[in-house]
């Protein structure tokens, strides 16, 4: 029963990040300062992530996993904030929909960790995780060059 209210609560968290920046004012772009808001959403990024391996793979508490990851959406969020402005542009959606699947992907990986106990399971996701990442990273250039055509 834990298991499945967890990942409910992790579905409605990535739905409500998705909603929190797709709904974030544009006008938010030109008061917040772009350098500060980025390095402070990295670092907030970069501390749940950290704290949320060490959650599912020492402590296995999915608690202060969920809690690592509402702290990983509000890195998020104030990273893609300073953005705001580009929003309905072709580069700012599939900036989003790159950043969008990393997330769920590590996430998804986390989760699936939290509840497989071996060890071939856990490498067979973490090589998953890699191989998705690699392939998302692989396709940015077809991206970038489809927008300069």
């Amino acid at each position: 029963m834990v298991p499945i209210v967890v990942l409910l609560i992790v579905l409605g968290l990535g739905l409500g990040w998705q909603c929190a920046v797709q709904s974030t004012p544009w006008v938010l772009s030109l008061f917040l300062p772009a350098r500060l808001t980025i390095v402070i959403g990295s670092f907030y990024l970069l501390a749940a992530a950290l704290t949320g391996c060490y959650a599912v793979y020492e402590l296995r508490d999915p608690g202060l996993f969920l809690a690592c990851l509402v702290q990983g959406f509000v890195g998020s969020w104030l990273m893609m904030a300073p953005f705001s402005g580009l929003k309905g542009s072709q580069e700012y959606d599939d900036l989003l929909r790159v950043v969008g699947l990393m997330l769920a992907a590590a996430v998804v990986v986390l989760m699936l960790s939290l509840y497989l106990r071996t060890n071939i399971s856990q490498a067979i996701l973490e090589l998953w995780l890699v191989l998705f990442g690699g392939g998302l990273v692989m396709r940015i250039p077809k991206l970038h060059s489809r927008n300069q055509l």
